[in-house]
């Protein structure tokens, strides 16, 4: 992993070059706005479990998942504490922050994939559960703050799968909490917010998204697009655990 990320990193510097940017302001850490030492996924948090850590870039890092689902189940993390990645628009890096993280879970996937490595996988479902960080009980008519961590999961199969069967699983999971999933490009900008509001309107959507990365779809890292299955505006029957209980039953696990 480490020597396709830092592959990663030389075409991205050399990008830059190209480009005229300045290679040195490129290597200078992100002024992130917000971290939080009490946030079990800010490497700032001084209990922060340094052992699962994989390899970590200017603006995100690779995790093993505590409690896996299988071998190989990694974590791409924002090192922004931003409650997904979208809001990464929000923060000082933008869109640069984002293509970063996109790109670091194709080389993760990659890896995982590789006929050569340790786990050759058949093929990587990847997915991010995004809660928003004010939410309200309609039923109870009560308003609570939530201060998640946003990050993307990286569960491989190592048996075949199809598109067809990954998206009828979640079309079937996805119908029985109210959600409907539509491609979007995670990539694209999004929509300024009206408000004054510093959190914005990716930060107070609810979302559900998910991809099936294979040896062909990780072929070409520097892809302007990124191709996602999404679900928006679900509420809390869309658990945090839906994504992990669906790769699951598509493993037989």
């Amino acid at each position: 992993l480490d020597e396709v990320i830092g592959k990663a990193d030389q075409a991205e510097h050399q990008r830059q070059r190209q480009r005229g940017a300045a290679t040195a302001e490129s290597k200078k850490p992100l002024p992130f706005v917000h971290r939080d030492s009490a946030c079990w996924f800010c490497l700032e948090n001084p209990s922060v479990e340094t052992h699962l850590l994989v390899r970590v870039r200017r603006s995100c890092y690779v995790a093993l998942a505590k409690g896996a689902a299988c071998r190989g189940h990694m974590l791409v993390v924002p090192r922004a504490h931003v409650p997904s990645t979208r809001a990464l628009f929000r923060v000082d890096g933008g869109r640069g922050a984002l293509v970063e993280l996109v790109e670091t879970v194709r080389a993760v996937a990659r890896c995982l994939m590789a006929p050569d490595g340790p786990y050759k996988a058949a093929a990587v479902l990847v997915f991010e559960r995004c809660v928003p960080r004010t939410t309200v009980d309609r039923r109870r008519g009560t308003t609570r703050t939530n201060n998640a961590h946003g990050h993307v999961q990286l569960v491989p199969f190592y048996e075949p799968v199809t598109p067809d069967s990954v998206e009828a699983a979640f079309a079937t999971a996805g119908s029985a909490v109210g959600a409907s999933f539509a491609q979007e490009d995670w990539l694209a900008e999004p929509a300024r917010p009206t408000t004054s509001s510093d959190d914005g309107d990716e930060q107070q959507d609810s979302f559900f998204w998910y991809c099936l990365m294979t040896s062909s779809s990780t072929s070409s890292p520097e892809e302007e697009k990124f191709e996602v299955q999404a679900a928006r505006g679900v509420d809390e029957r869309l658990q945090m655990s839906f994504g992990r209980a669906v790769a699951c039953r598509l493993a037989g696990l």
